[in-house]
């Protein structure tokens, strides 16, 4: 789907390049028709293709419950936290993945902070959650938390 998406860029840039630098004007707007038809459905694919797979992460952790380490409601929607990602509503923020990896995890006082990068090839951009926690699940949540710092960010 990524390449589809990739594939309907070039396809209007090329029919633009072949209209008005070659003069091609039926070759080059057949390719840019193409092109401006494939993109919104490429881009439509590719957001339902991540929802989906959101949706099956969740799925699967609510189905293995012993894989939570620690579940509470929040503003923005139940946050379930396991020892491979955080779940906040129907959103999956993974510890480890080729595209996002956790920096911090740490409790104070009431609030969970994690802050996570995106990497996107030299450049990584700074992510930070705030989460609120009910004082009965503090002593879980800092449980929680050295369990994923152990894991992640004791090297």
């Amino acid at each position: 789907m990524a390449l589809a998406l990739i594939a309907s860029v070039i396809a209007t840039v090329l029919g633009t390049i072949t209209v008005f630098g070659f003069q091609m004007i039926l070759a080059g707007s057949l390719l840019m028709v193409l092109g401006l038809i494939s993109l919104p459905v490429s881009i439509y694919f590719l957001s339902k293709a991540n929802k989906d797979f959101q949706r099956l992460k969740l799925e699967n952790v609510l189905a293995n419950p012993d894989k939570i380490l620690l579940k509470f409601p929040s503003k923005e929607g139940e946050v379930i936290l396991t020892d491979d990602a955080i779940f906040q509503g129907t959103q999956h923020f993974p510890f480890a993945a080729f595209y996002e990896s956790i920096v911090d995890i740490k409790l104070e006082g009431n609030k969970l902070y994690v802050e996570s990068e995106i990497n996107g090839g030299d450049n990584r951009i700074p992510r930070f959650k705030e989460f609120e926690i009910p004082s009965e699940l503090l002593v879980h949540a800092e449980n929680a938390a050295a369990k994923i710092r152990s894991k992640y960010l004791s090297k």
